[in-house]
């Protein structure tokens, strides 16, 4: 927000300062949270999620000049890459210092994360020069429950936000430059490669702010770069992976939709960030009032919009809250603007700014509490369990040959040995008919796998979850349930039960640490 420069301290100001002290004592503590996750994850030796495990499996194989993009669903291993090659790429010189570990990938996404909140925060500041609104939209993003809970994850969400609205920023900065058009473009489609879901929000909206005035060849040069860059890319992969990059980034993504999802997420957002929903459906009514489009409203309406398009893809089967991070960057964008909209439009009122801060920390706190509400469980649990965890790594460890998991498939690669087979991706193939699943099934029954571990939270029982039903039953019949370790539960063959040592975990919190 704009205020004049006197050397006499006004009230106004002073109201403003303490405003703002409120404004940031409450996202700093949502940046708190997203600090404390990411240390906890950084330092967690072991697998966080179930997808965490392909990430590093694929980033091995690649450290090895091995195609991660096979043309064959049919051959083992049966392993689905179901993303573009740039986050794997970026940890194979960590694995060829450092050997296989998932704290680099995690720190790659923390560090994702920093960026995209700061290209967030200069975005804002270069659109209305409000340094105080920069640095709410940075903390904002920070603080986002999603981003919270998610950002430092080893997935490939964070690096593509990051990517993507540096992408947007560098263009923003110099949109005469350019240099600087064909750097963000190249951005982009990094993002684009990083995960598919990033080649459009940022690309729409910094092709929409650059025809805002002439020479709108700008904005139509832009579209050329990124759409040669990203149709060029994806034909050379496609020809040298033999049709495979097609096949499974594009064929394997097609999961079912589940509206009920979508609803869940619907309903949690209009109560979480009603706000910000609030300022968006403002901001992009605006369209028919000529003097409330300030440059500012050329890019933040047409990624705001781009960003509630993309998130309603969280009904996808398998889909979670990293399909909002798009949206919570532009709650950040609406949060900064929010605070700079007083000055701007309401120059004569003074004690406005001190208000519009004030109400923003509605919406943070909210924010706060849907965090400590849903969105610290899950790494804090994951980190509770780590001794567990590590008893039931030590106890696959004794099986020499091929083991299967689901949830804690991020064994193998730590045991240096490649994924076999990825449950739910191939379920997701068998259900549509793109994977004859007959040839694996019949695997279980020859009882080929000298364990498999499935994972039996309630939410994800083999029948219904990550596992077909013709593979569930099969390992029913075939194999023998043993031990549970950190919900892990260890299938053996029936010909070795009367070998097999039942210990069960009557002790789930033997050795974890409080948090």
């Amino acid at each position: 927000m704009k205020t004049n420069t006197t050397h006499k301290i006004t009230v106004e100001q002073i109201l403003i300062w303490i405003a703002a002290a409120l404004v940031l004592a409450v996202l700093l503590k949502g940046a708190f949270f997203f600090a404390r996750h990411a240390w906890l994850s950084i330092t967690f030796p072991n697998t966080m999620d179930y997808g965490e495990g392909p990430i590093v499996n694929q980033a091995v194989r690649l450290a090895r000049f091995q195609n991660i993009y096979p043309n064959d669903f049919d051959e083992p291993p049966y392993t689905v890459t179901n993303y573009p090659p740039v986050f794997v790429a970026a940890q194979v010189p960590f694995v060829w210092i450092f050997g296989t570990q998932f704290w680099y990938g995690r720190l790659i996404s923390t560090l994702a994360i920093l960026l995209a909140a700061v290209s967030a925060g200069l975005i804002i500041h270069t659109l209305t020069g409000d340094k105080l609104a920069s640095v709410i939209t940075a903390l904002t993003l920070a603080g986002i429950p999603y981003v919270v809970e998610w950002g430092a994850t080893n997935r490939v969400d964070s690096l593509g936000l990051g990517l993507s609205l540096a992408g947007l920023m560098v263009i923003v900065r110099h949109p005469e430059q350019r240099s600087r058009r064909i750097l963000g473009a190249v951005l982009m489609v990094l993002a684009a490669y990083t995960k598919q879901m990033y080649a459009f929000c940022a690309p729409f909206a910094a092709f929409i702010w650059l025809l805002r005035e002439p020479p709108r060849r700008k904005a139509w040069e832009l579209f050329g770069w990124v759409a040669g860059l990203g149709l060029g890319v994806f034909a050379l992969l496609t020809l040298v992976t033999r049709g495979g990059f097609f096949s499974q980034v594009i064929t394997a993504n097609n999961n079912a939709y589940y509206w009920d999802t979508t609803r869940f997420y619907i309903d949690e957002v209009k109560r979480a960030f009603w706000f910000y929903l609030a300022i968006g459906g403002v901001l992009l009514l605006s369209i028919f009032f000529k003097p409330t489009r300030h440059k500012a409203w050329w890019l933040a309406a047409p990624y705001v919009a781009g960003a509630l398009v993309v998130s309603l893809a969280i009904g996808k089967d398998g889909s979670y809250i990293n399909y909002l991070f798009e949206l919570s960057a532009a709650f950040a964008l609406l949060a900064g603007l929010w605070v700079w909209a007083a000055g701007e439009f309401f120059p004569r009122q003074k004690w406005l700014p001190a208000l519009f801060l004030l109400v923003l920390v509605v919406p943070i706190t909210r924010a706060n509490q849907l965090t400590e509400e849903r969105y610290l469980a899950r790494v804090r649990d994951r980190v509770s369990q780590e001794f567990n965890i590590q008893r039931l790594y030590s106890k696959v460890q004794e099986y020499n040959g091929i083991i299967l998991f689901d949830e804690y498939m991020g064994f193998l690669p730590l045991m240096d040995r490649e994924i076999y087979f990825q449950p739910f991706e191939r379920k997701m193939l068998a259900d549509d008919g793109t994977w004859d699943e007959s040839g694996f099934v019949q695997e279980i029954r020859e009882q080929k796998f000298d364990a498999i571990i499935i994972y039996y939270p309630q939410w994800a029982l083999a029948e219904r979850g990550r596992w077909t039903q013709a593979q569930a039953e099969a390992i029913r019949e075939f194999y023998v349930e043993g031990p549970t370790y950190a919900g892990g539960t260890i299938f053996i063959p029936r010909e070795e039960w009367m070998h097999f040592e039942i210990e069960y975990d009557d002790c789930p919190n033997c050795g974890s640490s409080s948090n």
